[in-house]
């Protein structure tokens, strides 16, 4: 029972960060698409 929480917990925590790397990402490419804008 053990093992079987703690590979869930795993997996929760790598689909968090995966998650949250994607949003960083969209981030980043908004915050560059305005600095191209603006450079225009």
């Amino acid at each position: 029972m053990e093992d079987e929480t703690e590979k869930m917990r795993a997996e929760l925590l790598e689909f968090i960060a995966t998650c949250e790397d994607e949003i960083l990402l969209e981030q980043i490419l908004e915050a560059a698409k305005k600095c191209h804008n603006e450079k225009d």
